[in-house]
């Protein structure tokens, strides 16, 4: 990366943003050997200004490129969407309006609306992209 000392190792999801943003097709480019991959990214990255490009980078044993975004896009963490989720929310158990909507018995198709949250029955999913919640208003909360 340009004023980077070290060699930054993108994930397969980085490098297809970052070729992108530079105009070059990442199927192509993960065809090429390294070395000639590299040098095509970094004339297309020499010819954008450096702050017209944000990277989101981690350490952990080897300098890793997570993402590669333009000037357009602001990062929101997990941390502050579910922060911002239970000033409404509250914590999902009907504290509020809103709470985990329960669980399904897949063997006898019986719904149960009041199933205390535990780590196998929350609504909460994240990955290293993305993070869902799931919530349903409680019945009789529509005033």
């Amino acid at each position: 990366m340009p004023g980077q000392q070290e060699p930054i190792a993108p994930t397969h999801w980085s490098f297809g943003q970052m070729c992108s943003l530079v105009g070059a097709p990442s199927s192509y480019l993960r065809n090429l050997p390294a070395p000639l991959a590299a040098i095509n990214l970094q004339h297309g990255l020499l010819s954008h200004r450096a702050e017209l490009i944000k990277t989101l980078e981690t350490e952990d044993g080897r300098v890793e490129l997570r993402a590669v975004t333009g000037p357009d896009y602001g990062r929101i963490w997990d941390h502050e969407l579910v922060g911002a989720v239970r000033k409404i929310a509250g914590d999902g158990t009907g504290d509020t309006n809103w709470k985990v909507p329960g669980v399904i018995d897949w063997a006898t198709m019986t719904h149960n609306p009041y199933v205390d949250i535990t780590k196998e029955t929350t609504t909460l999913y994240a990955s290293d992209r993305d993070v869902f919640l799931f919530l349903v208003r409680r019945i009789g909360a529509f005033h």
